[in-house]
């Protein structure tokens, strides 16, 4: 930190702090803005899985089906359809539900506004943190593939199912519900085995997400962060008032070091070996003792600064 804020800060009295704080009006919002659904991609493996048998079954139908004459009437094909629909509508929602999370804002903010009347000055003073978290592009990634591009090579192979000769004949066909019927070929072929498996998982799987809404902080919440707003609106208030120390204790120190030496010199007190020893002794136990005083000064600051910043993170992670 800047020594001569170091030095500034010490010279302000607590009651000035204290004046700051009971005069202070202050707001603060808070925004939860991430409108975040964490979708789970679990599910993708395990359509991975069973997409081969409903290929194979629709490319290389059970020989027994191709015995019957109408076969729209045949449960394994009506099953069979209905699978598919089923599987194109759930590929259909995944998709738009992370295309919608991507367009996602992902941000949490806190805003703070004092207002504080002084005896001198009324004072207006604005903070604002904003947190912006980074997409996680590994999330549900897989053969060199992202998420999205996995379930768009699904529905890739589910169009090329739906153009096939074999279920084009079979448009018009009435479609099943649960509970399937067990019957003796969706119980013994391998692919209609399968099959099944794939239609319990399509219907008791349920969207694993979690909607991140604005919520209000706790009144221990709110007090807490209202004393850290505050401290911080002081610490800010004084940075703004040494701005122009620099110069302005510049011009000073010259101002008084010229009349010191014109003293001394118009009064001949001493020659100028003794006066730079003097001045260069002064200037060392002075240095010395301010050195100290800076060292105490920087440590309670950084704990404080180390509290300050420990206690706004835990407010913020009650955003979550």
């Amino acid at each position: 930190m800047n020594k001569e804020f170091l030095d500034y800060l010490l010279s302000i009295s607590e009651d000035n702090y204290l004046e700051f704080e009971k005069n202070i009006d202050i707001c603060i919002q808070t925004s939860n803005n991430l409108g975040e659904v964490e979708l789970d991609f679990s599910w993708i493996d395990i359509v991975e899985k069973y997409i081969p048998f409903l290929k194979n079954a629709v490319e290389n139908p059970y020989q027994e089906i191709l015995d019957v004459a109408d076969s729209k009437k045949l449960y394994e094909n009506r099953f069979l359809i209905s699978l598919i629909i089923k599987l194109n509508q759930f590929l259909e929602t995944r998709h738009k539900e992370v295309l919608k999370r991507m367009n996602l804002p992902r941000e949490r903010i806190i805003k703070t506004k004092s207002n504080v009347v002084l005896a001198q000055e009324d004072v207006e003073i604005e903070t604002k943190i904003i947190l912006r978290k980074k997409e996680d592009n590994k999330n549900g990634a897989a053969y060199g593939l992202s998420a999205i591009e996995r379930i768009e090579r699904l529905q890739e192979v589910l169009s090329s199912i739906i153009i096939n000769p074999f279920f084009i004949s079979l448009q018009d066909i009435k479609l099943v519900s649960s509970p399937i019927q067990r019957s003796t070929v969706i119980m013994e072929d391998p692919n209609f085995k399968r099959l099944l498996e794939l239609w319990d998982f399509l219907e008791n799987y349920l969207l694993v997400q979690k909607t991140v809404s604005n919520k209000k902080i706790q009144d221990k919440r709110q007090e807490l962060l209202e004393n850290k707003a505050k401290n911080t609106a002081f610490v800010n208030y004084q940075l703004f008032n040494s701005m122009n120390l620099s110069y302005v204790n510049e011009e000073y120190y010259h101002a008084f070091l010229d009349k010191i030496i014109e003293n001394i010199v118009a009064e001949g007190g001493t020659d100028d070996k003794t006066f730079k020893k003097m001045v260069n002794k002064k200037f060392e136990e002075s240095y010395a003792k301010k050195q100290n005083k800076e060292k105490n000064i920087q440590a309670i600051f950084n704990k404080s600064i180390d509290n300050y910043q420990k206690q706004i993170k835990d407010a913020i992670r009650c955003l979550k």
